[in-house]
This record gives C-alpha cells, structure tokens and sequence, in this order.
C-alpha cells in the first residue's frame, strides 16, 4: 500500500521570502470544478462475504457520499511485470483489472498511478535494478508496461497521469547513503512524460508526480520544484505527521502556506490524504472530524489552487493488512508501533459496516453545504 514514512526522515524545515497571501474571510463556496475523493477500503470481511461483493458496496457507500472518481488506480511495475521459463515478458494483475471491470460499470473516471517507486522501494524489476534510473533498457521495458496499462485502462476516463508514489522517500533514502539519484529520476520522468503524451488517449490528461508533502516542502524542495517543472499539476501525499504523533488539525493552513510559497501559479492535487484517529500517536475521534471541519474551510478559501483532494480510508484496514501494508510502504525498515497505529485508524470508518466515525458524519455534512450532490 501506498503510504508515507515521514517519521522515518528526518526533515528540515524551510522558510522562503513574499509569503502567499491568504484570504482574511471565511465563506462557503459551492462545489463548481473541485473534485473529491475516498480511497475504497472495504469493511471487515465475514467468512459468508465475497470480497468484492464487500468492496463494489464500500464503493456505492462512497459513491452515496458524492465522490467524483475513486482513489488512485496503481500499477506497480515489478509486481506486475512476470517472465516464464522462457525468460518471455508479459502482465498481470488481477485484482487491479477486477476494480478496472467494477469502475466501468459504475461509470467513475480515475487517476491513474504508474509506480517504478513506491515510498521507500524500488519497483523496477530485478535485472534492470543496477542500472540508471534513464537508461535505455530500463526506459524501453518502462515504455512496455505503460503500454499495458494503457490497453487495460481502455474505456476509463483519465482525470491525471501519475508518476510514482512517494517516490521523493526512496531517492531521500538513497541521497543519505551517498547516492544522488536525483538527476536520473528527473530524466527518466521527462521521458515518461513525452511518451504518455504521445498516447492519443492521454494525451489531454494532466501529467502529475505523487511526492510527500515533507519532501515538497522540507530538505529536497529544490530538487522536487525542479523535477515538478515537468508536471501539469502539482500532486501530493499529505498526512499532518510529526515524528511519531499526529500535528493538531489547525496546522493545515500553514501547511498549505507553505505549499503554495514554493508554488504560487500551480494547481495542487492531494492523491493521498488523511489524519488518524489513533489517540497512542495524538490523535482522537474528534480531531480527525476538527480536520475534515479545516479541510473544507481551507479548500473554500484556496478553491482556485486545490483542484482535487483525495481522503485516504473509507474503513479501517485490519491488523493482517497493515503487517502487509508496512512491509510494502516500508520494505526492510522496520515498522514503529506509532506507524502500525497511523495505519490502522486512518479510515472514515472502523473496520465494520455501520462503524461511520464522527469524521464521516462531518464530511457528509460539509459536502452537502457546498452541493456536491445536488
């Protein structure tokens, strides 16, 4: 699962000159363009349950709510990519093209994530691993899998194109043990993106790269604005995370300050989105309601700078997932109890049907305000 670990980096914080300026007024503005999501998790599954009878019923209860497309569809490249014995390439992802067939029948457009990193790992597969990032061998096998996610994608509306998933905690990570891959990311992303364009599907659709709202703003911010030249809209994985405890919900607005200091003219997309519940890491029932409460009052007050927000969970994931989910985000790092806690309560909801948190209530409510489902 596709997660930040920014109480594993160690960030510096920074401060620019000519501040954003922020509206002195708060008022409710209607929907208009803006659009807005829940990351699909479905409940608790019984034994009598289907699981995908359990999640096309998290997606209608989503759906019932007024999202206007799903969270991220990703595809990992090396979880992807298989070879036979005859060393022959081909695809395969199962479970991605079961949510793939459940979308076109609902109808629902999607942002696509293509991940040849995903936080802290490296999804390039094995035999191209030791060679540059913009290699030529590892560009023209790239090249081959975004052309099978663009064949199986075939029928699905295309709200961005998204270029790896916290990427920017992998090449940090790599940075700290003395090797700067920056440059080669930042070639390889420009080839990506000339190639993606040249699709006549996606050629229209914003091209975007998914870092951390750390990394966007703290000790790689240069790099990331330079890489982040190359994109249509600026996207990002934010969770108010301090060093093991949750940041009370009012500190969105100055991260938004900072956000847009770096990026005055840009659009912002948040692909990931959240606070948790946990109160082992600061955090309560209520104050993830206080922070969808800030969320739509800082959305109002900056509509025309955040084009889409994207809530990660529907419902609390259990504890099997999150060991999962943990090895994924994290690989070899070992996971800390505050990360295993921020996991499992990230959700709009517990783990059962009808376990709707107070946050849920809350975004159903702001949503109405602004006629989201009118």
């Amino acid at each position: 699962m596709r997660l930040i670990a920014v109480m594993f980096l160690i960030i510096i914080t920074i401060s620019l000159p000519m501040p954003f300026s922020s509206a002195q007024e708060t008022k409710i503005v209607p929907k208009g363009s803006r659009l807005f999501a829940i990351a699909i998790t479905p409940p608790e599954i019984e034994n009598s349950r289907n699981f995908w009878q359990a999640y096309e019923e998290a997606l209608d209860l989503a759906i019932a709510t007024g999202i206007d497309l799903p969270g991220e569809l990703p595809f990992t490249w090396s979880k992807t990519e298989k070879r036979d014995f005859f060393g022959r390439i081909s695809y395969r992802d199962d479970n991605t093209l079961k949510v793939i067939e459940i979308l076109k029948r609902k109808g629902l457009p999607v942002v696509i994530t293509i991940a040849p990193f995903e936080t802290a790992n490296n999804r390039i597969p094995k035999d191209l691993k030791q060679l540059p990032y913009d290699h030529t061998k590892v560009m023209k096998r790239f090249r081959k899998f975004i052309d099978w996610v663009y064949e199986v994608t075939n029928g699905l509306d295309v709200v961005a194109i998204v270029l790896g998933n916290e990427f920017d905690v992998h090449l940090a990570f790599q940075a700290a043990n003395g090797n700067d891959n920056w440059d080669e990311f930042e070639r390889m992303a420009a080839q990506t993106k000339f190639y993606v364009k040249s699709l006549d599907r996606w050629s229209s659709a914003p091209f975007a790269l998914e870092p951390t709202y750390d990394g966007l703003t703290g000790l790689y911010w240069r790099k990331l604005r330079r890489i982040n030249q190359l994109a249509d809209i600026i996207g990002v994985s934010y969770y108010p995370l301090g060093e093991n405890l949750v940041h009370e919900p009012t500190i969105l607005g100055k991260h938004l300050l900072d956000l847009f200091e770096i990026y005055p003219h840009q659009k912002i997309d948040f692909y990931q989105y959240g606070y948790p519940s946990s109160p082992h890491i600061n955090g309560s029932l209520e104050k993830q309601r206080q922070f969808i409460e800030e969320t739509f009052k800082q959305w109002d007050m900056y509509d025309d700078k955040i084009r889409l927000i994207t809530f990660t969970w529907l419902y609390d994931v259990e504890q099997v997932h999150i060991d999962g989910m943990s090895t994924d985000t994290l690989g070899d790092i070992p996971s800390s109890q505050a990360f295993v806690e921020f996991l499992g309560s990230l959700g709009l909801h517990g783990k059962k049907v009808g376990s709707e948190k107070p946050a849920f209530k809350e975004l159903n409510k702001q949503l109405q305000l602004r006629g989201w489902l009118d």
